[in-house]
């Protein structure tokens, strides 16, 4: 090699562990309400997997269809995840016109797929009961499951849309 020849050195390689940039404290608080946003909604999930089992069973029984037909399955479905979708609707429209819309329609029908999935829940639970004050308990039971799905859901949307 001659005194002329450069000879190219390979770069310098980042340190492994390099420095985290340091969030603010509204970007942590904005993670921490995704977080507990995404719990929420994850019991929410789970208490209408729970409901949907005991709909499809009330509408098996009051249909005779079997309880593990398709035609149970979609009303239960049907029923739950609609007035959850209503719900969602109105916290994510974004025109006023298009919430006003939303709300005028979306209001009966909540109301109205809560009502039918109480009662629905209730039947389904007190079919099983054994009597007495068993009966009691499962009614109400029935009815606290949508009303549970209803608040753990409207909590869980407004907080992960509201971030």
């Amino acid at each position: 090699m001659s005194v002329a020849e450069i000879v190219r050195l390979p770069a310098a390689k980042p340190p492994r562990h390099a420095k985290r940039k340091r969030l603010s404290a509204a970007e942590r608080a904005r993670r921490w309400q995704s977080a507990s946003a995404a719990a929420v909604l994850g019991v929410a999930l789970m208490l209408i997997v729970l409901s949907l089992s005991h709909l499809a069973a009330g509408f098996a029984l009051v249909t005779g269809s079997p309880v593990g037909g398709w035609e149970a399955w979609a009303w239960a479905a049907s029923i739950d995840l609609g007035f959850v979708a209503c719900e969602a609707a109105q916290l994510c429209a974004t025109t006023k016109k298009a919430e006003v819309t939303v709300a005028k329609y979306a209001k009966w029908t909540v109301i109205g797929l809560l009502i039918v999935s109480a009662v629905m829940n209730a039947f389904a639970l007190t079919a099983n009961a054994g009597g007495g004050w068993q009966m009691y308990a499962a009614a109400v039971l029935g009815f606290v499951i949508p009303a549970a799905i209803y608040s753990t859901a409207q909590i869980g949307l407004t907080m992960w849309t509201r971030r």
